[in-house]
């Protein structure tokens, strides 16, 4: 967003808080219960619900709905079943699976599926079933491995890939044959499926560490070698009998798990292993790796721990040395481009965040010469596709608004770029482009605007819908007041935040304030996307404001403005938070003695951080939260904060538990035993501090659960902590009744 558009935007915005906001006529409404949000009555208020869609070719979309795939043809618009349902589950009684199973699987339910040839896997008893959906005609591959897993098809359809006992297996459905492609794993060593770190860390909560090239003739794969790497215990006591899980977890500082990049034929023999050697193993993470498109090259990124540089490595198939094509490098650390795009003269396309926003790049064959495609006070969020011809590309990006992405198309060929939206309405678009950009499919909504799912032809202009979601049920149940507005930073800049107002609210008046934030770097919460926020408004119904907000390292405004929280994670965010406290003070209608603040994971950290650094919070909920980042992982926490040797300062100030004694106001902590990703000890230690420097809180535990917390206990607990601190409790009876 430029410059001038922020003052323009936020006069008005500022106008809002001085209007009256009117309810509906009373006795048309019901008021907002805890039963119509979080019980047995819960409304069913639609939202966002993801369906899983996929293009099958240029002009055709598969959509996975309940009564099976359905094959969309864009050009016409008909719609009609892509197979037939009955069929495949009777083949698949016949081939020995019991009716409900068949039937189950029948419906898409698929161990793996090729779309373009038509193919389905599904494994039982030892058996590899292979399903022509066409025509319903099963192949049987007997012997296959126990418990297949991160199953993918070749590209020609022809044969089955998979992880099984975490070894890299194939199967041939042509020959019959199985073959094993990798050895040597063990509990401590795999190959093909990630590591703890990397699946969370690295590959988006990702197993699979294995591509196959696009000819099919070759599968590169990732090993992990955890052997040296400290396992972490996490103690199960809800059972009779007490059980241990053990997981190799590097925290901060700890010993990493050594990788390796390997290839490998898919008829068998040696594999070939990259030649690592120039980087230092324990200084070393193997962050991406791709083919190019002709299959003669594999492409991967290699970054120091710290993640301050990242090096675009390019080896050749079949061959262990490599070339590095370019280095990355940012002011603090640099985040995975994602995959790049090769184009045929040679060159390649790359997101960076050198300039402080991200955006495209081109980079020559030698990598000598790096040209940025796109560029601006704004963000490219990803890069969907370029166009048959290779002239034109398509990017979601936040070029007219750093709250949500739309859709455009970028020139190539030109210097500078034209560069075109496609997406019209306001709001965030999510789109999936058909191969080659002839159509779009978009799913999008506002603040306002509940989700619609159409589908668009490359100008953007719509030619169906294909679904549409419902607005909140105004006219019978009474709802708040929904509203952007624009807050303040400590710098002296603002973001957008999201403010929740009782239907009855009144701009004279007094009103306790529950701010809601997850705070973490670069993962806004404040987006113009539609969300139904029942918690909110129900808060609502008993007068209490519920403001979202993002300080400016998580507000997903640019790069730069992530990279406030380097090395002393909480430390800015503090600031800003104290910022927004300051702005509320300003604002007749809030209680600045009332005010509250909640976080989950990394959102737990900050609220615990905040009530410990700062007297402005009068109540926080904090649920499973980082108490002192020697606790977290090495590739989260490193790359924010270093290491503990290189910045210890920076370790003690971003430490919850080193300032236990500091706590101020009323603290809820919450947290599930099983929680592998932010382990208990990090609660139980804040415990201890705060007992031991005599500070009075709260806590909960919950022995079953793993990092989210997502049961009605936790729902009920914290509602009423917050009706409780926020001074509503003696507003309704409801809690005290169930």
């Amino acid at each position: 967003m430029t410059e001038d558009v922020v003052h323009r935007t936020t006069g008005l915005r500022w106008l809002m808080f001085g209007l009256t906001v009117l309810p509906l006529p009373a006795l048309a409404q019901q008021p907002l219960t805890w039963d119509l949000v979080y019980g047995p009555e819960r409304l069913d208020v639609g939202g966002r619900r993801t369906v899983e869609r996929q293009w099958l070719d240029e002009h055709t979309l598969l959509q996975k709905t309940a009564a099976g795939w359905q094959q969309l043809d864009a050009a016409t618009g008909s719609e009609q079943p892509w197979y037939d349902v009955a069929t495949i589950a009777a083949a698949l009684q016949a081939a020995g699976l019991e009716t409900a199973e068949a039937e189950r699987v029948a419906l898409g339910d698929w161990l793996a599926l090729s779309p373009r040839h038509k193919f389905a896997v599904v494994a039982t008893d030892q058996r590899l079933l292979q399903v022509q959906l066409q025509t319903g005609a099963v192949h049987e591959l007997r012997g296959a491995p126990p418990q297949p897993e991160l199953a993918e098809f070749s590209p020609d359809g022809q044969r089955l890939a998979c992880i099984s006992q975490n070894e890299l297996w194939v199967a041939d459905f042509t020959s019959g044959q199985l073959q094993q492609l990798t050895t040597g794993a063990s509990q401590t060593v795999r190959n093909g499926k990630a590591d703890w770190v990397y699946f969370e860390e690295v590959y988006d909560r990702n197993w699979k560490a294995w591509k196959w090239s696009p000819d099919g003739t070759t599968i590169a794969f990732m090993q992990f070698d955890d052997t040296a790497v400290p396992q972490f215990q996490i103690s199960a006591h809800a059972s009779v009998q007490q059980s241990i899980e053990r997981e190799h977890y590097p925290k901060a500082g700890e010993t990493n798990p050594l990788v390796r990049l390997g290839m490998v034929p898919v008829t068998g023999g040696p594999v070939t292993w990259v030649e690592l050697s120039q980087f230092d193993p324990q200084d070393f993470i193997l962050s991406h790796f791709c083919w190019q498109p002709d299959s003669t090259v594999l492409c991967w990124y290699a970054q120091n721990r710290t993640q301050t540089w990242l090096d675009v490595m390019l080896t050749p198939r079949g061959a262990s040395t490599s070339r590095r094509l370019l280095r990355d490098q940012t002011e603090a650390w640099v985040d995975n481009p994602g995959d790049p795009i090769f184009l045929r003269d040679g060159s390649l396309l790359i997101c960076s965040e050198r300039s402080g926003y991200r955006h495209v790049y081109r980079v020559s064959v030698d990598g000598a010469e790096l040209r940025p495609v796109t560029a601006g006070p704004w963000e490219v969020r990803a890069v969907q596709g370029v166009s048959e011809d290779q002239s034109t590309l398509l990017i979601a990006a936040t070029k007219d608004s750093p709250i949500a992405e739309s859709l455009y198309r970028v020139s190539l060929n030109e210097s500078p770029a034209e560069i075109v939206r496609l997406t019209a309405e306001d709001g965030q678009h999510t789109v999936l482009p058909s191969p080659h950009g002839t159509w779009l499919l978009d799913e999008h909504s506002s603040l306002q605007r509940p989700p619609q799912t159409v589908l668009r032809n490359q100008e953007g202009t719509v030619v169906k819908v294909l679904s549409e979601g419902r607005p909140l049920p105004r006219e019978q149940y009474r709802f708040g007041t929904v509203r952007l507005c624009d807050v303040p930073m400590a710098d002296g800049s603002t973001t957008t935040a999201i403010c929740v107002l009782p239907a009855s609210f009144q701009p004279d008046r007094k009103y306790p304030v529950w701010l809601r934030t997850y705070a973490g770097p670069h993962r806004p919460q404040v987006r113009d996307l539609w969300n139904p926020r029942l918690p909110d408004h129900l808060l609502a119904e008993h007068d209490i404001v519920v403001l979202t907000f993002d300080p400016r390292s998580a507000s997903g405004y640019s790069a730069a403005s992530a990279w406030k929280a380097w090395r002393q994670l909480g430390v800015e965010e503090t600031k800003d938070l104290e910022a927004v406290c300051d702005w509320l003070q300003q604002q007749p209608w809030a209680d600045t003695s009332r005010i509250g603040l909640s976080g989950h994971s990394y959102g737990g950290y900050f609220t615990a951080y905040a009530m410990t650094h700062t007297k402005r919070i009068a109540a926080g909920i904090a649920g499973a939260p980082v108490t002192d980042w020697r606790h977290y992982d090495t590739i989260y926490t490193e790359r924010f904060m270093g290491t503990p040797a290189d910045n210890p300062e920076g370790y003690r100030r971003s430490s919850v538990t080193a300032a236990a004694a500091a706590l101020e106001g009323r603290l809820l902590l919450v947290h599930g035993m099983l929680d592998d990703n932010v382990h208990p000890e990090n609660t139980l230690e804040l415990v201890h501090e705060l007992q031991s420097a005599e500070r009075q809180f709260e806590v909960m535990l919950y022995p079953t659960a793993r990092h989210p917390i997502v049961n009605s206990h936790y729902s009920r607990l914290t509602y009423d902590f917050i009706l409780r601190a926020m001074g509503r409790a003696e507003q309704t009876k409801e809690n005290s009744d169930q």
